[in-house]
């Protein structure tokens, strides 16, 4: 009995683990992936609208300032694309992040938009989060992104 489940577990990964495809390209425009004479239908993609995100935080010791940027792509063109990105310090005593800058954009009639600022900060830690959000008619579509924590001395 156990060599029969051990042989119907063995048949069921081998079969998931041929579907898998490595490095074939998923073209964004069509429902079907297609693996040698294989088609395998999926759905069109996990958002309609949002393409990509991103948020970066740097800091430059050569000149003292702390980059904040961010980025968000669309598919096509929507009606508004818009980032919203929050520098934030950590506070030692309270142990909690505090905003102390915010940056926005915002775009009608496109399929992205970016947007970045320097500033000259005292020491700690900071991080930036972002918020991008697309419309497209009613719909609505947000990510959000933290950066990883830069210490400055």
């Amino acid at each position: 009995m156990k060599k029969l489940v051990a042989m119907i577990l063995c048949s069921v990964c081998f079969l998931s683990f041929s579907l898998v495809s490595f490095g074939e390209e998923i073209s964004s425009e069509s429902n079907d992936i297609e693996l040698g004479n294989t088609r395998i239908n999926r759905s069109k993609r996990s958002a309609d609208y949002i393409s990509s995100t991103d948020c970066e935080i740097d800091f430059y010791y050569s000149n003292g300032k702390l980059v904040v940027s961010g980025h968000t792509k669309a598919y096509d063109n929507v009606d508004n694309v818009s980032i919203v990105i929050y520098v934030q310090k950590y506070d030692e005593k309270s142990r909690t992040w505090r905003n102390v800058y915010t940056i926005s954009e915002n775009k009608r009639n496109s399929d992205s938009i970016r947007c970045s600022k320097s500033y000259t900060v005292s020491s700690g830690k900071y991080r930036a989060k972002s918020h991008h959000e697309l419309k497209e008619g009613s719909s609505r579509e947000t990510e959000r992104n933290t950066t990883k924590t830069i210490r400055v001395n």
